[in-house]
């Protein structure tokens, strides 16, 4: 079920608000909440709001608009919400519109406008039209080309090579356009052929700024990488790549890899980092990060061997693993435990949270844990738990009971 469409919870959500208008509620964010109705913003017009953004906000239509004039409507933002229709600009012209914001759709958006559009701002808006357009990453192939067109002179080139619609295909035939090279090898349709290519024929090519983003993207290879020792390969970003694993380190230990990330490898266990060639307190940091980043595969075995028994007592990087249970905690309450980290984790249930008042939860953190489903209900039921509204004014962090 899609939450933001479940009309129940949205009522409770908006009655919360106003049954409890004087609760610490970050009304910036309820600014930009998909689900406040008009009634609370109008009830409570007085609060802190962000105007702009309670203006573009898809949840106000043309109607909340025009019957309460007093709101203190910011005209910028109302040009760019999604409810204004050409209809509705066409039969209020004598609005206060920003006519780059209503033109940065598609093209022809801008034509259904053009003949209204004051000559002095036409520019601006074809240029936030076009601009837009390229950099909408769901645009067609066809409307990108159109711009290039019409107005070759407005676009940005690197940005247009990057885009997914361009494609091998599409550059080989139309060879007429002034592609950017760098933007073109940054580009996921690109494989590795034709950036060699490139990087060989192309002396004016960035080639440092590729190689730091394609060296952990899928396309990069570890016998790519092993086939040019001599490229400048941003080794952190290797270290990240999904196509290398723990077998490469151990089968080419003298190669360059930087040790500071090497438990950025997809595969890498705790039992693997002592075969590597470093000193022994590296290691031992090496083998925290390793326990650290395997969220769902570090075991309490290996925490207390690699981690309490070396004498650290502080549990932050390890509260939200899932060999964290509730028993381990109160069975180890001599431990630092970080009660933020520990409320985000899936063992903690809501019962568990209950039964247990006293613990210094965090709310904010409790919010996040996918063990505990949020409602407007919840929230009523448990004032004693649930007492800082400001957490609660983000409505995607409620879901279905």
């Amino acid at each position: 079920m899609n939450i933001m469409s479940n009309s129940k919870i949205r009522r409770e959500y908006n009655q919360l608000i106003l049954d409890s208008p004087n609760e610490n509620w970050n009304w910036w964010n309820l600014s930009r909440s998909p689900w406040i109705s008009i009634d609370v913003i109008t009830t409570h017009s007085n609060k802190d709001w962000d105007w702009y953004c309670v203006s573009c906000n898809p949840c106000i239509t043309w109607d909340n608009i025009i019957d309460n004039p007093h709101i203190k409507w910011n005209w910028k933002a109302i040009s760019s919400n999604p409810n204004i229709t050409v209809e509705i600009i066409r039969k209020n012209l004598d609005c206060k519109w920003e006519w780059d914001r209503i033109c940065i759709s598609d093209f022809d958006v801008y034509q259904s406008f053009a003949d209204i559009i004051p000559k002095d701002e036409q520019n601006v808006c074809i240029y936030k039209c076009w601009e837009n357009i390229y950099k909408n990453l769901d645009s067609t192939w066809e409307q990108i080309y159109h711009g290039l067109q019409e107005y070759p002179q407005l676009g940005n080139m690197y940005d247009i090579s990057q885009h997914p619609s361009v494609t091998p295909d599409i550059v080989a035939t139309n060879n007429d356009i002034d592609w950017d090279n760098t933007g073109l090898c940054l580009n996921p349709n690109f494989e590795w052929g034709f950036i060699e290519k490139q990087l060989k024929d192309d002396p004016e090519i960035e080639l440092w700024r590729i190689l730091y983003i394609i060296s952990s993207q899928p396309s990069i290879t570890w016998e790519i990488i092993k086939k040019n020792p001599d490229l400048p390969w941003c080794l952190a970003g290797v270290n990240r790549n999904p196509n290398i694993s723990i077998k490469h380190v151990l089968s080419n230990l003298d190669w360059q890899w930087d040790w500071d990330t090497i438990y950025c490898i997809s595969d890498i266990a705790v039992e693997d980092v002592v075969k590597l060639p470093i000193d022994s307190t590296l290691r031992d940091q090496i083998r925290i990060d390793v326990m650290e980043h395997n969220v769902n595969n570090t075991t309490w075995s290996q925490i207390k061997t690699h981690y309490l028994e070396k004498g650290h007592t502080k549990m932050s990087v390890f509260g939200q693993h899932t060999c964290i249970t509730w028993d381990i905690i109160q069975s180890y309450t001599i431990l630092d435990w970080d009660m933020e980290t520990i409320s985000q984790n899936p063992n903690i249930t809501w019962d568990i949270v209950k039964n247990n008042p006293n613990m210094k939860w965090s709310q904010y953190d409790l919010i996040k844990n996918p063990s505990i489903k949020m409602s407007p209900r919840l929230i009523r039921e448990n004032p004693d738990i649930w007492n800082n509204f400001k957490h609660f004014s983000i409505p995607s962090l409620f879901t279905v009971e």
